[in-house]
């Protein structure tokens, strides 16, 4: 019996000696890890050259196509009656376009998944996948395709301008394309644990 009672207070000691984080700190300390390898591979993307230069021809179309429809957007909410029809050919004529490359990125991507841990935001949106410039160039042009069409649509209700809300398909496809040909993934998990 004695020595059972020598035993709990060196338990104690030692119990007390090691910190106890509760699961709030322990949660807090997972994230900021997380935030650190986050921030070191966006700053590891953003030094490689090699990716900063990938698809570049394809960037600039992008961006270049996605300008000019929004300058003739713009001119058709101001002169609706003159450009209106206009922007609604050009907005039919980039759908098209973007569903004629969406199958090509969904099969790229599919191809691409047997070498890659890829994930949805990383191949659509460029998550993680992508040095920042090209994020900002692709999903950039999207979100301008996205919100400008909606703003026409609003200012000029049941007008042929309501078509260009059909344009970001042509956006997500090429960010879809550019992801899958040129996007940074893991390799499969499998393969991880391997090493």
């Amino acid at each position: 019996m004695p020595s059972e009672r020598g035993k709990r207070p060196a338990a104690r000691a030692s119990a007390e000696r090691r910190p106890l984080l509760s699961i709030a700190e322990e949660r807090a300390a997972a994230q900021a890890r997380q935030r650190e390898a986050r921030q070191l591979r966006r700053a590891e993307l953003d030094r490689d050259d090699a990716l900063l230069a990938a698809g570049r021809p394809l960037r600039v179309a992008l961006v270049t196509v996605t300008a000019v429809h929004s300058v003739l957007t713009i001119g058709a909410i101001i002169w609706l009656d003159t450009l209106q029809t206009a922007a609604a050919v050009v907005s039919l004529v980039l759908f098209g376009l973007g569903l004629c490359l969406f199958p090509v990125a969904l099969l790229r991507g599919a191809q691409r998944s047997r070498d890659a841990e890829m994930t949805m935001a990383g191949w659509f949106l460029l998550s993680g996948s992508a040095p920042s410039r090209v994020r900002l160039e692709l999903v950039g042009a999207t979100a301008v395709q996205t919100v400008l069409p909606l703003v026409a649509a609003a200012i000029h209700p049941f007008t042929r301008l309501a078509f260009g809300i059909l344009v970001p398909t042509l956006g997500l496809a090429v960010c879809g394309l550019w992801g899958a040909r040129y996007g940074r993934f893991p390799p499969p998990a499998e393969e991880r644990f391997k090493r």
